[in-house]
């Protein structure tokens, strides 16, 4: 926590400072726009449970790993302190696993993550700092696909979700702020099914696959308020 803190600070400090005078203009109620892209560690929990159920003996996967997301939103002040944020996310990582009978799996795993947050301020002249927390229900997606046959299943399930974020932002003008965060959640998302609700799981040791996972990373966008 030491050296992603220290990520969020140092990214702060290197963005563009803006002159005297061309910040600090936004809109009265603080509503702003904003995008980018996150890389995050990620613990895959039942799903990393199902592939080393389901693998070659000796062919083991980390349930830890790197996983990404593309994200956007728009948040506004309620007070001169608190606010509301309301984002999208889309959040995947794949993985390749080699079956007993030699037949290779490919998994592309993905999240779909509305998320309302409720969020502290603290700002001044061509910054702004926040500090949230947030709720959603999650829509997850596991896309299977045994390379050796040329077959592919899909499989979903839905879920609670919680996470929290501490955001930095510095003007590179009037309105434009460059946006630099860590963000850390956790999903409640069972076991996934496909159209017929059978479960994704192993057959000889009943692995179930789940997307309960567990995430914590960088991410890196562009803020427009009006």
């Amino acid at each position: 926590m030491k050296f992603a803190a220290l990520v969020l600070f140092a990214g702060v400090m290197m963005l563009p400072a803006q002159t005297p005078g061309d910040a600090g203009t936004v809109s009265p109620f603080g509503i702003g726009f904003y995008g980018g892209m996150g890389v995050h560690g990620m613990l895959g929990g039942g799903l990393v449970d199902y592939i080393n159920a389901s693998s070659a003996f000796g062919d083991e996967t980390s349930p830890a790993g790197v996983s990404v997301d593309f994200f956007g939103g728009a948040e506004a002040e309620v007070t001169g302190a608190w606010g509301l944020r309301a984002e999208y996310a889309y959040h995947f990582k794949s993985y390749s696993f080699r079956a007993p009978s030699g037949a290779l799996h490919d998994l592309f795993a993905s999240l779909k993550m509305p998320t309302l947050f409720v969020q502290r301020y603290w700002k001044g002249r061509g910054y702004r700092f926040t500090l949230g927390a947030g709720i959603g229900y999650h829509a997850g997606t596991v896309e299977q696909t045994v390379s050796t046959f040329g077959v592919t299943t899909v499989h979903s399930a839905e879920g609670p979700a919680i996470a929290v974020e501490a955001a930095g932002q510095t003007a590179f003008d009037g309105h434009l702020y460059g946006y630099i965060s860590l963000r850390a959640g956790h999903e409640f998302i069972g076991t996934v099914t496909d159209g017929s609700g059978a479960e994704l799981k192993n057959a000889l040791r009943g692995t179930k696959a789940t997307l309960g996972i567990t995430y914590g990373g960088v991410r890196f966008g562009l803020m427009y308020h009006i």
